[in-house]
């Protein structure tokens, strides 16, 4: 059995999420993470659109912590518009260890006058981006978890300039209208797709499935061919269905 899909999946608690991003795109939204460098205890939250490289068969486990509401894309189309796998680290990984003291050296230089080095100092963050904490404490599931067996692959807008104001700290994450005019700003990075890109469209329950058929054909019928609108219902599975399969 593979241990990679050649799907990726992005998992939602409620239909009507999964309704929009097939009206509209994946747009990137601050999400609130650890922080991956010790030396740095604060949480950081940074744009992105989630997914998870985990083969059908054992989605279970993710869908309960995520919820049972998804849309799995072709893992090829999602490499060629930037998605990418996190890199897990811990405290004793080498790699956030140097980018710390990188930092440390850049911002002393910074504050000595000696160069212009906010722009490189902005690359450094740029690349926690991809980094993820190995394991960690889950506020919503109110205790330790493994992050690594989530698999994740994420899609982060590039930042146009090293002043573009894209990052938050806590404190400016829980303020709704600072955190809801930063996603409003990034929309304009989403990630459109069409029909023949997903390969599945999961529901929760399975009196679901002709609902979504029905307003798949109403979203897309007008702007796709009647063909691939048809293939694309016949891509609906509920999670009922494959917890009974299993």
């Amino acid at each position: 059995m593979n241990i990679s899909a050649n799907t990726l999946f992005h998992f939602t608690k409620d239909i009507q999420t999964i309704i929009n991003i097939l009206e509209t795109k994946f747009y990137p939204r601050l999400c609130l993470e650890d922080s991956v460098i010790p030396q740095l205890p604060f949480r950081l939250a940074i744009p992105m659109v989630c997914f998870c490289d985990i083969p059908l068969s054992q989605i279970v486990e993710h869908t309960s912590k995520y919820g049972n509401y998804g849309i799995g894309i072709k893992k090829d189309w999602a490499m060629k518009q930037g998605v990418t796998p996190v890199l897990y680290v811990h405290d004793n990984s080498l790699i956030p260890q140097t980018i710390i003291s990188e930092l440390v050296e850049l911002c002393k230089m910074n504050v000595a006058g000696k160069q212009e080095v906010m722009p490189k100092i902005m690359r450094y963050i740029d690349s926690v981006n991809m980094m993820k904490r190995y394991s960690g404490y889950d506020d919503r599931l109110k205790r330790e978890i493994c992050y690594y067996d989530e698999r994740e692959w994420r899609y982060v807008p590039p930042r146009e300039s090293d002043s573009q104001f894209c990052y938050l700290i806590e404190e400016g994450f829980k303020q709704d209208n600072v955190r809801n005019s930063i996603d409003k700003e990034n929309e304009k990075y989403g990630v459109t797709f069409n029909p023949d890109m997903i390969n599945y469209i999961i529901v929760d329950k399975e009196d679901e499935v002709l609902n979504i058929k029905y307003k798949i054909e109403k979203i897309k019928g007008s702007s796709f061919s009647f063909d691939s609108v048809q293939k694309l219902t016949t891509r609906i599975l509920s999670m009922e269905r494959i917890k009974e399969d299993m």
